[in-house]
C-alpha cells in the first residue's frame, strides 16, 4: 500500500488547526458582541430609571394635573354615549362619505345647531348634545382582494384571458394593498358620540338620507342603473340567440341523421374538431354567470350608501377611566418629552464646554 508523504499530512493538520483557530475567534467575537450589547442595554435601562428618579416630582405633577383636567372635562361634559354603524359606499362615492362626516363635525364645532336639527330631525337640546362623528375603513385582506379582483381580475368578454394579465403582472397584490388609502375601502365604520343615549336611530336615518338624497349621487346612480339595464338586456338577448342557434343546430343534426348520404353529411378530417354543442354550452354558462353577477351587484348596490349594521337604539356609555386617563397620559408624554429635550440640551452644553477647554 502506498502511504501519503509526511509533508501532506502536516499540511492537512495545519489547515484544520487554522480553521479551528479562526472559528474560535469568530465565536469569541460573537459572544463578546452579545455581552457588549446586553451590558449597554442594562446601563441604558439604569440611566432611564435614574432619570425617572430625578424627574419624579415633575412627572408626578403631570399625572396629577392630567387626572384633574380629565375629571374636570368629564364633570363639565357629563356622560357621553357612543354607537357604531357599518356601511358600504357604492358608485365610487367613498370620498363623499368622508367629506360628509367632516361637514357634520364642522357643524358641531361651529355650533350650527339649526342645521344639525334639520339634517337629523333633532330638537335643539339633542342637537347641542351631539358630540361628534368619526369614520374609519374596515380594512382586511378580503376587502383588499375584492378591490384587486375588481381592478384586474374581473371577467371581460372582450379579453381573451378574462383578466388584465399585463397589470396583474405589473402590480402584484401585496404592492396593490400597500397603495390603498382609507378612502379606497368601500366598507366603513361610522362612530357617533352624543350626550343623549336615545338619539342614534334619528342620526342613522339622517346620515343615510343626507347621503342617498344627494343630487349628484342620485344622478350617478340613475345613469349606472340605465347602463346595467341595457347590459342585462344585451345578455338576455344573447342567451335567446344562443338558444335559437342551438335549435337550428339540433335540427340540422336531425336532418343529417335522416339523410346520411345527402350533401349535408359531415366530412371529418384527421384533425380534431371541437363539438359545436360544447361551444354553445360554454358560451351559455359564461353569459349566465355574467347575468347572475350583474343582478347580484344591482341588488347589493340599490343606494349610494348601503347599511350593513345600524346604530343601536341606545348608545353605550364611554369608559370613565378612559376619559379621565387619556388627558393624563397625553400630559405625561408631553412633560416627559420636554424633560428629555432639556436634558439633551444640557448634555450638548457640557460637550461644548469640554471641547473649549
Amino acid at each position: 500500500m502506498n502511504e501519503k508523504p509526511a509533508s501532506e499530512k502536516n499540511t492537512g493538520e495545519v489547515e484544520i488547526s487554522d480553521f479551528l483557530r479562526l472559528l474560535g475567534r469568530i465565536v469569541t467575537k460573537i459572544w463578546t458582541g452579545i455581552a457588549w450589547l446586553f451590558t449597554n442595554l442594562f446601563e441604558l435601562l439604569i440611566l432611564f430609571f435614574l432619570f425617572l428618579k430625578r424627574k419624579a416630582i415633575w412627572l408626578g405633577l403631570a399625572i396629577v394635573l392630567g387626572l384633574g383636567l380629565g375629571f374636570y372635562m368629564y364633570s363639565n361634559e357629563g356622560a357621553v354615549y357612543r354607537s357604531e354603524m357599518v356601511t358600504k359606499s357604492n358608485f365610487e362615492s367613498n370620498y363623499f362619505l368622508y367629506n360628509q362626516i367632516s361637514y357634520f363635525n364642522s357643524l358641531i364645532s361651529n355650533k350650527n345647531f339649526s342645521e344639525i336639527s334639520r339634517i337629523f330631525n333633532l330638537n335643539e337640546t339633542e342637537a347641542r348634545d351631539l358630540v361628534g362623528f368619526k369614520v374609519e375603513p374596515v380594512k382586511s385582506d378580503i376587502e383588499a382582494a375584492k378591490l384587486y379582483r375588481e381592478a384586474f381580475l374581473r371577467s371581460k368578454r372582450n379579453h381573451n384571458y378574462g383578466f388584465d394579465t399585463i397589470w396583474s403582472r405589473t402590480m402584484r397584490f401585496d404592492v396593490f394593498k400597500k397603495q390603498l388609502t382609507d378612502e379606497d375601502y368601500p366598507v366603513n365604520k361610522i362612530i357617533v358620540r352624543s350626550k343623549q343615549p336615545n338619539v342614534f336611530p334619528k342620526i342613522q336615518q339622517g346620515i343615510l338620507s343626507s347621503f342617498n338624497n344627494n343630487p349628484e349621487l342620485k344622478e350617478k346612480k340613475q345613469n349606472l342603473l340605465e347602463i346595467r339595464k341595457q347590459e342585462e338586456a344585451l345578455l338576455t338577448d344573447a342567451l335567446n340567440n344562443i338558444d335559437t342557434l342551438r335549435k337550428v343546430y339540433n335540427k340540422k343534426l336531425t336532418m343529417q341523421s335522416e339523410n346520411p348520404s345527402g350533401s349535408n353529411q359531415f366530412i371529418l378530417g384527421e384533425r380534431d374538431i371541437r363539438n359545436p354543442e360544447l361551444d354553445l354550452y360554454d358560451k351559455t354558462m359564461v353569459i349566465k354567470d355574467e347575468l347572475i353577477e350583474l343582478k347580484m351587484k344591482a341588488a347589493e348596490e340599490k343606494e349610494p350608501l348601503v347599511l350593513y349594521a345600524g346604530l343601536g337604539s341606545t348608545g353605550k356609555t364611554e369608559s370613565f377611566v378612559r376619559k379621565v386617563g387619556i388627558p393624563a397620559l397625553y400630559l405625561l408624554v408631553a412633560v416627559f418629552s420636554i424633560l428629555v429635550i432639556i436634558e439633551f440640551i444640557k448634555y450638548l452644553a457640557r460637550v461644548e464646554k469640554k471641547k473649549r477647554k
